[in-house]
């Protein structure tokens, strides 16, 4: 038999072509038969799906006669090397004169056979889906992107590698063959997995543009290695990267609650305070898959982080109405605590990022909406708990107020336990004064978890109604 080559790729073309010669010194008169036979010696890892030529009925020929010296050639024999996970090995036989019809000087010497191999499938590894977007500086984010596998051959270890914004850093993960999960009765189906990144971002003046440089090693026999990067082509059809924005995160103070302007713009109100509305529900619950290398089986598991967290709004205790506790006079101070926690089962927990920004906006300040003066005032609350054992919770509350005043006779140590209260305006109107604390920046592989939450104080009559003149 003759062949160009002995080993093959999974799904090549095999191209056999066998001769018969009569290496003696008289013609074989007769016709004879030669059988042409092919044994896939294992295939317990052949992938459905594929051109399997497996099991072929041996084939027979006819010839009629040969001359001393003389060959004939027999049509080439095509098939197409069957796809498996494994390396396969073919056997070839090509038996001539089967049935003994030619009487001949050696028969030993009518058998011939050939072992071809057939290369394991080769995986193809690419990025898909990604959730890069522009941050704020200074902040822990967490960038993935889908892993996938263009064929059916699964990696068990594929390594992916960042460098964004001075860091640089490698990740390593199971990615299952291409529809391992479809259609599952588990209810899974997704192809790929997520490679997930906690990135520490730099502090930077301006805002400033990053390249997100994310690109898989190349692993062994990968069957193409142009698509390891993530990116995208251009109109020009140029290969460029994902880029992303880092830009300071900007609020403005709180202003002074004697400012003339707030009371100007709650005059052009009709002194009315503005309606805090329908909060936008938030994204509180993310859920998602990856795949995970078990003993050896590719296993998806389904991950869930949920963020609950709660605001109290409170009179400054000093001036609490006993019977009332949610009632006060506008121009005194309110308290704002909030609890946030994380709850999640995913296995990596050390990735998952907590709220790092709380804020609280007041009606006064028309709640820091992009339509008014006040875009973006709000007060940042300050975490005054970590979480512990006892308490799983991170407290925050208001930074220090700078329109707190403490006479000489104030007791210093006391003073400093009610300094953290953000001050009604005198003029504030009688009824229901509701704050607006939106609790953000924490974040999941699915992205950004953020809740909005509201509560609110009585108000009615003014300081004035209880002192004459009144310190803050």
């Amino acid at each position: 038999m003759i062949g160009d080559q002995t080993e093959f790729e999974a799904g090549e073309t095999v191209r056999i072509k066998p001769i018969i010669r009569n290496i003696g010194s008289s013609a074989a008169l007769s016709s004879f038969r030669s059988s042409f036979k092919m044994t896939l010696l294992d295939g317990a890892d052949i992938v459905p799906g594929h051109p399997n030529p497996f099991p072929i009925a041996t084939k027979y020929y006819s010839t009629n006669g040969l001359s001393a010296g003389g060959s004939v050639e027999i049509p080439t024999i095509t098939f197409t090397a069957p796809t498996s996970l494994s390396r396969e090995e073919i056997e070839l036989v090509f038996d001539v004169d089967i049935d003994n019809d030619i009487d001949e000087v050696l028969e030993t010497n009518n058998q011939s056979s050939l072992t071809i191999t057939v290369k394991p499938l080769r995986p193809n590894l690419y990025f898909t889906e990604h959730n890069i977007t522009d941050y704020y500086a200074g902040h822990d984010v967490i960038i993935t992107a889908r892993v996938m596998n263009g064929t059916e051959q699964p990696v068990p270890a594929a390594k992916v590698n960042l460098k964004f914004a001075g860091q640089e850093l490698q990740e390593t993960i199971a990615v299952q063959g291409k529809g391992q999960f479809a259609n599952q009765p588990g209810g899974y189906n997704y192809d790929g997995n997520l490679v997930v990144f906690r990135v520490s971002l730099p502090q930077v003046a301006t805002a400033t543009c990053f390249d997100v440089e994310m690109d898989i090693v190349p692993i062994e026999h990968e069957s193409d290695i142009d698509d390891n990067a993530l990116g995208y082509k251009d109109a020009s059809g140029n290969f460029q990267r994902f880029r992303s924005i880092v830009s300071p995160l900007v609020k403005s103070i709180i202003p002074d609650p004697e400012d003339a302007m707030l009371e100007m713009d709650h005059l052009n109100r009709n002194k009315q305070l503005p309606d805090l509305g329908v909060l936008d529900p938030g994204s509180v619950l993310h859920q998602w898959y990856e795949t995970r290398l078990v003993n050896g089986q590719y296993t998806p598991k389904l991950f869930t982080v949920t963020l609950d967290a709660e605001a109290l709004i409170m009179p400054d205790q000093r001036v609490a109405i006993a019977g009332s506790p949610k009632q006060m006079e506008s121009g005194f101070g309110i308290t704002i605590d909030v609890d946030t926690l994380m709850l999640t089962d995913y296995d990596q927990a050390h990735k998952l990022v907590k709220p790092q920004q709380v804020w609280a906006m007041y009606p006064e300040l028309e709640y820091g909406q992009d339509t008014s003066d006040w875009y973006l005032f709000a007060d940042a609350l300050e975490i005054t708990r970590d979480s512990s054992v006892e308490n799983p919770a991170t407290g925050w509350q208001l930074p220090v107020s700078p329109y707190t005043f403490y006479g000489p006779g104030d007791d210093e140590a006391k003073a400093q336990k009610h300094i953290r209260l953000h001050y009604t305006p005198v003029w504030t109107p009688d009824g229901e004064y509701h704050v607006h604390v939106h609790t953000f920046y924490a974040w999941s592989p699915m992205g950004q978890l953020f809740d909005h939450l509201s509560d609110h104080v009585l108000i009615e009559d003014s300081m004035y109604s209880r002192f004459p003149v009144m310190n803050r």
